[in-house]
């Protein structure tokens, strides 16, 4: 059966003759609209979808998940941790199913905190980004409404990563975590000004108005 949505997919893409974001989204109503409701069916499907090589068919198994929000639940995590190991590799594709799946997920439930601290300590860099962007919210606005000890152990944790990327979703979550947690994160950054990579600060520092901007950058 997956098959004949991948070729639909295919003969879609090929209709519209390229493959963007605009077509993407287009892509994905049309056949979200034919996709059975079981969610066994609906996530063997979406799962051949993140399998493809190519980013537009992982973009729209990704969209089917924001479609679809009645999956993200705990008792799928199994599912979206194989999911995570498997097919996601890159920081790109980790964000994109971050934000449309694994982050609403994790928020539905608090007891799923085990599997962020579970991902942090993996061989694995995407999934060590995964563990820390999992935390921010899925809005336009990219808030933090996550508990801020358990957001705070991830960072130090992984502050001294050996991958970029990993240490780049350090500095974005203390960045977005400035905007509920104003005072906490001021007084970590003071803390640990000469333990923290200048990327994580500087980055961290981005919401942040001066004058404690400009206070908080001559520290460093």
């Amino acid at each position: 059966m997956e098959n004949i949505y991948l070729d639909k997919a295919k003969l879609l893409f090929e209709g519209f003759g390229k493959v963007n974001s605009t077509n993407i989204q287009k892509v994905a109503i049309k056949l979200f609209k034919d996709l059975p409701t079981e969610d066994d069916l609906f996530l063997e499907i979406t799962k051949s979808f993140l399998k493809e090589k190519t980013y537009g068919y992982y973009s729209v198994g990704t969209l089917f998940f924001k479609f679809n929000r009645k999956v993200l639940t705990k008792k799928n995590i199994n599912y979206f941790e194989e999911v995570l190991k498997e097919y996601v590799n890159g920081w790109g594709k980790v964000d994109q199913i971050c934000y449309r799946a694994i982050n609403p997920l994790i928020e539905s439930d608090s007891t799923l905190h085990k599997y962020l601290v579970k991902w942090s300590n993996s061989d694995n860099k995407d999934l060590r980004r995964v563990s820390l962007v999992a935390m921010i919210r899925s809005s336009k606005t990219l808030t933090l409404e996550y508990d801020y000890e358990r957001m705070i152990s991830l960072v130090e944790k992984l502050k001294n990563d050996d991958d970029f990327h990993v240490k780049k979703a350090v500095g974005w979550v203390l960045k977005v975590a400035y905007v509920k947690y104003p005072k906490k994160i001021e007084e970590y950054l003071r803390t640990n000004v000469k333990n923290l990579d200048r990327m994580i600060f500087r980055y961290a520092l981005e919401h942040i108005k001066d004058p404690l901007r400009k206070e908080l950058l001559i520290l460093k």
